[in-house]
């Protein structure tokens, strides 16, 4: 009896061990994922000489990986419900190590656009993997804490995109920086097929399973997946328009920093997304609550994109101050998929999660977008060695957009998104 007590022991601490060495792997494409998107932003003036673009064309550029990323995300989770996560992961880290090295090669305005587009394609997989295989790897009652410490992934990768990566892009070059980040990404992909494994709950039979798109009309027709990818849009809008693309320049005009400097002063939103994103999950779970932390992270978001509006007026410290609570409210974005844990069956979980983190990302793009030209339309520009430079108050009408987002998440929430008590009730 003794003997079998250990026998089990020991085979549960090596599970563990397993779940968590393969969580952490899927985690690190997520890292890379947000790593690779906001790489552009400390390469704004170097893109815009090389491709001979203004603040609309850059924009354009910046989200040409979030239509693929976006394109990918309901094709992904019903993928990973269909086939698991192994192949699929290794795949996509494949592909999105070629759409780094096109990129770093290509001199091609379009066929920039083209190798973003690969990326965003591979990192299609990142985040919705690594919800799924905390999902086959751990009890429902980690859920949310787990799911954030994976966003706490998008603090880390986005730190290293913005002053270490500046860093080396300055004394190294852009495109042979990008060139090395392709190699060893491509090691990566071998890792993740010999190591990476889909869980030790048991999968349905083919002939068991609904349809795909079966799967995809359910999903669509439950109301809440709406409204909690609404919420999840508001949320993370704000982060990807500033902290994936505009910050940097925006704070070089303001303060007149270097893109090495800009970019330090751009981690706190990314230190607000990384430390709070586990932080509210926990909270969540011990206040049982869903839509308190919504409240409070969405008129976090509210202050901060009304601080950072107004940062020609303010120290660099209270900037960096509104920053954090802009990426607080974008922390939020992982717990939409706690709630999203809490209403849908686990078989339809995945494809709910792709079509979730589709419209948060998809707000990202658009936002992005939209910024760009109005900074562009509004803005007095001025042309200097051919590279388009903007106003601070082409800038500051760019920035309202900030604030207007966060506060349309709080009234979804108010009005729209259901209370489920961090209770799983199925729809």
């Amino acid at each position: 009896m003794r003997k079998n007590i250990e026998n089990n022991i020991k085979k549960s601490s090596k599970s563990g061990l397993l779940a968590s060495v393969i969580c952490l792997l899927a985690t690190l494409f997520y890292v890379y994922d947000y790593f690779i998107q906001v790489s552009p932003s400390i390469m704004t003036v170097q893109l815009m000489r090389e491709f001979k673009i203004d603040a609309a064309g850059l924009a354009v550029l910046g989200s040409c990986f979030y239509y693929a990323y976006v394109g990918m995300q309901i094709p992904a989770g019903l993928l990973l419900d269909r086939y698991g996560a192994r192949k699929l992961l290794s795949f996509a880290v494949f592909v999105s190590a070629l759409g780094v090295i096109l990129f770093a090669r290509t001199h091609n305005f379009y066929l920039a656009g083209f190798a973003r587009m690969l990326v965003g394609f591979g990192s299609a997989f990142s985040f919705v993997s690594a919800l799924y295989l905390i999902a086959n790897w751990f009890s429902h009652r980690y859920f949310a804490l787990m799911s954030g410490l994976v966003q706490f992934g998008a603090c880390v990768g986005s730190i290293i995109g913005l002053a270490p990566l500046a860093i080396l892009v300055n004394n190294y070059g852009w495109r042979e920086t990008l060139d090395v980040v392709g190699i060893v990404t491509f090691f990566v992909a071998f890792l993740y097929w010999f190591v990476i494994r889909d869980g030790h709950k048991p999968h349905a039979h083919h002939s068991e399973r609904p349809g795909q798109f079966i799967t995809l009309k359910k999903v669509i027709r439950t109301p809440q997946v709406w409204w909690i990818s609404l919420a999840g849009f508001c949320c993370w809008a704000p982060v990807a328009a500033f902290g994936a693309l505009w910050g940097v320049s925006y704070l070089m005009k303001v303060y007149h920093f270097s893109n090495e400097i800009a970019g330090w002063w751009v981690a706190p939103l990314w230190l607000g997304v990384g430390l709070g994103s586990p932080f509210i999950g926990w909270l969540s779970d011990q206040m049982g609550s869903r839509k308190i932390p919504f409240y409070l992270c969405f008129g976090a978001g509210i202050l901060g994109g009304v601080m950072v509006t107004f940062a020609p007026y303010l120290s660099i410290g209270w900037t960096a101050l509104g920053l954090f609570l802009i990426g607080l409210a974008g922390a939020l974005q992982s717990l939409t998929f706690g709630v999203a844990k809490d209403v849908i069956p686990p078989q339809r979980f995945a494809t709910a999660s792709g079509f979730i983190n589709m419209v948060a990302v998809l707000g990202g793009a658009f936002i992005q977008v939209i910024f760009g030209f109005v900074l562009h339309a509004v803005g007095r520009v001025d042309y200097i060695n051919g590279v388009a430079q903007y106003d601070v108050f082409g800038y500051q009408v760019s920035m309202l957009l900030l604030p207007a987002v966060s506060m349309i998440g709080f009234l979804v929430t108010r009005f729209f998104l259901v209370e489920t008590s961090c209770r799983q009730a199925h729809a």
